[in-house]
């Protein structure tokens, strides 16, 4: 498994980085792999944290009287949260 600086590097957020700089950002950071279909953060919880998708899709929806309605699509290299 590649280490989070790695992943970092070849995110294009992330580019302009030096080595040291992405390494201190790494050590804020943990991975957690989450199942497909799951709700990572649900709107109103209350959360400090910030999310980067290292891989896979992420969608942002919000519940709506007619059903859940997609905001936005994300992938590797976006960040959601706080």
């Amino acid at each position: 498994m590649r280490t989070i600086t790695e992943s970092l590097r070849d995110m294009d957020a992330f580019g302009h980085f030096q080595d040291a700089q992405l390494e201190r950002l790494a050590g804020c950071l943990s991975r957690v792999r989450y199942p497909a279909a799951v709700t990572i953060v649900k709107e109103g919880d209350p959360t400090q944290d910030a999310y980067l998708v290292e891989r896979g899709r992420v969608r942002i929806q919000r519940d709506t009287p007619y059903g859940k309605f997609t905001l936005a699509r994300l992938g590797a290299g976006d960040i959601f949260g706080e």
